[in-house]
C-alpha cells in the first residue's frame, strides 16, 4: 500500500495578481479613479492549494515561476500558508502575471493576464512518487502535455482527478479522458461540443468522457453540474436540485 503524505496535489499556473476596485467597468478611452488596490500571489492552482491547506488538508503544490520578484513572492506565500512546493525555475523569464478588475457594482471582475509561454511545467520535472503520494490530483488546462502524464498516474492508481478549465484545446483531448471532476467556465461546454444549451452539452460532456460529474461555473449566477443522472444548481447562498422533465 503507498504511503500517502498530502490530501491533494496541484499541478498548474500561479501568478501574480493586481487587483483593483473599481466603482464601475470603465468605458473604452475613459479614466476612472480606483477605489482600491492590492497585489497578492494568485493562479487558478497555487490559489485552490492555499485555500486547502487553510482548510486543514496537507497540499503540495508543483508550478513554473520565472527568475523575478514574483517567484520570490510565490515562495515565500506558499511557504507562509504551509504548502509544500516543488516550483520550475525559468531562468531570464517573467513569472505569470494578472491584472483584475473588480466592479463592485455588481461583484463581476474582468482579468487581463500574461504567461510566458517558457512557463511551462515540462514532463520531465514531474515524479511519479508525487501524484501517487497524494489523496486527489487537481490540475487546470495549462501544460496538457504534462498533466495529462499526471493524470494517467493518478488513474492508474485509483486517484480521482478534478481539473479547472477555462477554454477548450487540442492539447486537452489528451487530458481530459483521465479526468473524473472537471469544473469549467460556462464557454467550455459550449466550445467542446457546440451546443449552446448547458442542459444538453453538460451531458454530453459527462457521456463523451465518462466523468463522474461535471460542473460549469456561472460567474455571478452560480454553478450548474450534471452528475450523470441529475442536475444540482448552487446559487450563492445554497444547492438544490433541478427538475428538467
Amino acid at each position: 500500500m503507498r504511503a500517502q503524505r498530502f490530501d491533494i496535489l496541484g499541478i498548474g499556473e500561479n501568478a501574480t495578481d493586481t487587483v483593483l476596485q473599481l466603482a464601475q467597468f470603465p468605458a473604452l478611452g475613459s479614466k476612472l479613479e480606483m477605489l482600491g488596490a492590492q497585489i497578492m500571489p494568485g493562479g487558478q492552482v497555487a490559489t485552490a492549494l492555499i485555500a486547502c491547506q487553510r482548510w486543514g488538508l496537507h497540499s503540495h503544490y508543483v508550478g513554473a515561476v520565472g527568475d523575478d520578484h514574483a517567484a520570490d513572492l510565490h515562495r515565500r506565500e506558499l511557504r507562509r500558508a504551509g504548502v509544500h512546493s516543488d516550483l520550475a525555475q525559468i531562468p531570464r523569464t517573467l513569472s505569470q502575471m494578472s491584472f483584475i478588475l473588480i466592479d463592485t457594482s455588481s461583484g463581476e471582475r474582468t482579468i487581463v493576464w500574461r504567461r510566458d509561454p517558457r512557463l511551462t511545467v515540462a514532463p520531465a520535472f514531474l515524479q511519479r512518487g508525487w501524484i501517487t503520494s497524494a489523496r486527489l490530483l487537481h490540475v487546470d488546462g495549462h501544460d496538457p502535455a504534462t498533466t495529462s502524464i499526471a493524470a494517467s498516474w493518478a488513474r492508474a492508481s485509483g486517484i480521482p482527478v478534478v481539473a479547472d478549465l477555462d477554454h477548450m484545446t487540442p492539447g486537452l483531448l489528451r487530458l481530459l479522458p483521465f479526468v473524473d471532476y472537471p469544473v469549467t467556465s460556462k464557454e467550455f461546454p459550449v466550445d467542446a461540443t457546440g451546443e449552446k444549451n448547458l442542459l444538453k452539452s453538460l451531458p454530453h460532456l459527462q457521456r463523451q468522457y465518462g466523468f463522474r460529474a461535471v460542473c460549469a461555473t456561472l460567474g455571478v449566477n452560480g454553478a450548474l453540474a450534471w452528475d450523470g443522472s441529475r442536475f444540482w444548481y448552487a446559487p450563492s447562498y445554497k444547492v438544490r436540485v433541478v427538475d428538467t422533465t
